[in-house]
């Protein structure tokens, strides 16, 4: 499993920073507990919110408007 750390922890003897990633077997709990005690989150997940928050800025500026009216005009 793939995280992303969203607060800095130390695991054993290695700090990791806010936004460091690291992989973890799949069946390992120490992720698991990472990712409920929201120190961590996956990797897939961070992806879409990133993707969601670059779309909402283009919205707000007026070249994104023009993009966005022009993908609404193209069929299919």
């Amino acid at each position: 499993m793939h995280l992303r750390f969203i607060r800095q922890i130390l695991i054993a003897d290695r700090t990791y920073g806010v936004g460091e990633t690291a992989v973890f077997n799949d069946d390992d709990l120490r992720a698991k507990a990472l990712i409920h005690q929201g120190v961590a989150v996956p990797v897939e997940e961070v992806r879409e919110a990133t993707a969601y928050v670059v779309k909402q800025a283009r919205r707000a500026t007026k070249r994104g408007k023009q993009r966005e009216a022009i993908d609404n005009n193209t069929p299919g």
